[in-house]
C-alpha cells in the first residue's frame, strides 16, 4: 500500500520490512535514530540498559552529553543535571556539582579574589552554604583560608 509508510524506500511497507525492530514498534531499527552511532536504536539502547537515560528524555546521556544538551563537568558520563539530583554532589546547595567548583570562588565568578574574601567575612559565624566553604556548619578562619590558598583565577 502507498499510503503506508517505507522509513528506508526498500518497497516494503515498514510494517512488513524483514528489517530488524528491537522495540517492536513497527519502525525498522535502521530507519530510528542512533545517536552513538552503535548500530543500535537509540531506544533500544535505553530499553535493553546499553545507554542510560537519566533525565528520561528518550535519548541517551551520552549523546545529551556529546551534543551539548547537558553538561558534565566531572566527565564521569552522567548528565550534571542528574548528579545534582543526588544532595551529596552539591553539599554547599549551590547548584554547582561540588568537585567541579573552584574551591573558594563563593561568588562564583570564575576568579578567588577579594569578592570571595568579603563574602566569607560577611557571612561570618553563621551557616550560609555560599560561605561554609568546607561545609562544616560555619563560616570562619577555615573557610577564608581556603579562599587565601586558592587565590587566583579558577583552572
Amino acid at each position: 500500500d502507498e499510503c503506508q509508510p517505507d522509513c528506508d524506500g526498500d518497497g516494503w511497507i515498514d510494517p512488513c520490512d524483514n528489517e530488524g525492530d528491537c522495540d517492536g514498534d513497527g519502525i525498522p531499527d535502521n530507519c530510528e535514530l542512533d545517536c552513538n552511532e552503535n548500530s543500535v536504536p537509540d531506544d533500544c539502547d535505553i530499553i535493553y540498559g546499553i545507554s542510560e537515560d537519566c533525565n528520561e528524555n528518550g535519548v541517551p546521556d551520552e549523546c545529551d552529553i556529546a551534543n551539548g544538551l547537558e553538561e558534565d563537568c566531572n566527565e564521569n558520563g552522567v548528565p550534571d543535571s542528574c548528579d545534582l539530583e543526588d544532595p551529596e554532589n552539591d553539599q554547599n546547595n549551590n547548584g554547582v556539582i561540588d568537585e567541579c567548583e573552584c574551591v573558594g570562588d563563593a561568588d562564583l565568578d570564575g576568579y578567588v579574589n577579594v569578592n570571595d574574601l568579603l563574602i566569607i567575612i560577611g557571612y561570618w559565624g553563621n551557616n550560609i552554604p555560599q560561605a561554609d566553604l568546607n561545609f562544616d556548619g560555619i563560616v570562619d578562619v577555615s573557610d577564608l583560608l581556603i579562599v587565601i590558598g586558592n587565590w587566583g583565577p579558577c583552572e
